[in-house]
């Protein structure tokens, strides 16, 4: 094998590899959800936000139009960040469900997935 063919081919590995990563890693962040595990909530729903997050209005909208705001906490980066650290979270918005068993299940991005998919 010739100079030339060895490094096309290490280039062209280098580059498969690469288009796998960022194809799994977009999967994964188009997911409806993931589970947590027991969390250290009380059982609900919970909006994650964060003052300088563009589309976190929109999510408290419609879960405020939704649910009703009695129905949901939320937290926001800037004054709750230890929740945000205890839970792993770091994209808003996005929403929890805790159940009676305190685990969790977390909706990232606007809460319109979750809704249909729990009972709240």
């Amino acid at each position: 094998m010739s100079d030339l063919t060895l490094r096309l081919v290490v280039v062209g590995g280098v580059l498969a590899l690469v288009v796998a990563t960022v194809l799994v890693l977009r999967l994964r962040d188009r997911a409806p959800s993931r589970l947590l595990g027991t969390v250290p909530l009380d059982p609900g729903i919970y909006l994650f936000t964060s003052a300088t997050c563009a589309d976190c209005h929109t999510a408290r909208e419609l879960l405020e139009r939704t649910l009703g705001s009695q129905r949901f906490v939320e937290y926001a980066w800037e004054s709750d960040p230890e929740i945000f650290e205890t839970l792993s979270i770091d994209k808003v918005p996005c929403t929890v469900t805790v159940d009676k068993a305190r685990r969790a299940t977390l909706w990232i991005g606007q809460p319109d997935r979750m809704i249909y998919a729990v009972d709240p």
